[in-house]
């Protein structure tokens, strides 16, 4: 007859083994989804790389805040993108944003920086706004707190605001790629 020790040995690697087996389909089934077969489309869930951002880079305008929105993304470059952003009212700005993809102290996320239309920063010199990131596939980018989804030349932001009384609200901006117009000679 085997010693106890090696029932439990073998017992405990069987169940190893099961488990190593068994978590990664339960993983799958639990979702409620099974994987799509194209992965580009998939979301990457962890560790991010910032070329997974690329489909933003470009020029985009449209409406949202009442106004003429205008942001316009640096193509990935030094594991980040730059951004900026303006809000348009009566032909005067109203304010102005530079943004920041990529990694921080805290993990990965998307930064901004607020400026009056006097270029005087809303946040102290050390402070921005942190989005911290949830997820990215091809099109379409969740931020805690912000989205973006890209389909072909149409660009949805949603932001989401908390209202005066303390309400939650999602303000949505169109916007569409913008080819600005070349400069007669």
């Amino acid at each position: 007859m085997k010693s106890l020790n090696h029932l439990l040995s073998t017992f405990t690697c069987t169940r190893l083994r099961v488990c190593a087996l068994a978590l990664p389909l339960l993983f799958v089934l639990g979702t409620g989804n099974l994987p799509d077969e194209n992965l580009d489309d998939e979301a990457v869930a962890a560790n991010p790389k910032i070329e997974d951002f690329s489909w933003l880079a470009g020029e985009w305008r449209g409406e949202g805040f009442g106004g003429t929105c205008e942001e316009i993304w640096s193509h990935p470059l030094a594991g980040t993108m730059v951004g900026t952003f303006r809000l348009v009212k009566d032909d005067q700005v109203v304010f102005y944003e530079i943004m920041v993809i990529g990694p921080d102290d805290d993990g990965f996320a998307l930064k901004v920086k607020h400026f009056s239309r006097e270029f005087v920063a809303w946040e102290d010199k050390e402070g921005a706004v942190r989005f911290p990131y949830e997820s990215v596939k091809k099109g379409d980018a969740r931020f805690s707190g912000l989205t973006f989804a890209r389909d072909q030349d149409k660009l949805e932001i949603k932001v989401r605001m908390r209202e005066s009384d303390g309400s939650i609200r999602w303000e949505p901006i169109q916007m569409k790629r913008h080819q600005p117009s070349k400069p007669k000679n």
